[in-house]
C-alpha cells in the first residue's frame, strides 16, 4: 500500500474535529476511538487516544496530506448532524476511491470511511470506523 494513503487513513483520526455547516462538535478535551480492517492484516488495527479540540471548522479537504498527495475530495454533503463526502486518489501504486461520513451531536461522535485501491489490477479494500465523547474542557 502507498505510505502516502496510509498516513492519510492514519491521520484521518488524529485531526481535531470541529464543526462545518450545522454539524457541531464541542470544543474540549476528547476521548477517540477507532478500528481500521483490510485484508492483509488478520485482526482490527485499534486505537484510542485522547485530544484536545480547538478547532472550529470541519472541512474534509483538510484531509489531503499536502498537495503532492494526488487527492482531491468532494463537496461536502451535510444533512442535519452528518456531514459525508468522497474522495479520489492518484498514486504510483493505483487509484483509490472511498467514501467518508461523520455525525456529532455536540458532546460524541461517529464515522466511517471506506477505501478502495486499484493495486496492480487486484482491488484492496480499506474499512475503518470512529467514535469519540467529549471528556470535558481542555487543560
Amino acid at each position: 500500500m502507498n505510505g502516502i494513503r496510509m498516513m492519510f487513513l492514519l491521520g484521518l483520526l488524529s485531526v481535531s474535529f470541529a464543526h462545518a455547516d450545522g454539524v457541531s462538535l464541542e470544543p474540549g478535551l476528547w476521548e477517540m476511538r477507532f478500528s481500521m480492517t483490510m485484508p492483509m492484516l488478520s485482526d482490527p488495527q485499534e486505537r484510542t487516544f485522547t485530544d484536545c479540540v480547538e478547532e472550529t471548522t470541519f472541512d474534509p479537504e483538510d484531509f489531503q496530506m499536502d498537495e503532492g498527495s494526488g487527492c482531491s475530495t468532494s463537496s461536502p454533503e451535510v444533512d442535519g448532524g452528518t456531514i459525508s463526502w468522497s474522495m479520489e486518489c492518484s498514486g504510483p501504486m493505483g487509484p483509490s476511491s472511498g467514501t467518508w461520513s461523520f455525525t456529532s451531536n455536540g458532546d460524541s461522535m461517529q464515522g466511517e470511511g471506506k477505501m478502495v485501491s486499484d493495486l496492480g489490477g487486484q482491488q484492496m479494500e480499506i474499512s475503518m470506523s470512529w467514535s469519540g465523547e467529549r471528556l470535558g474542557d481542555c487543560d
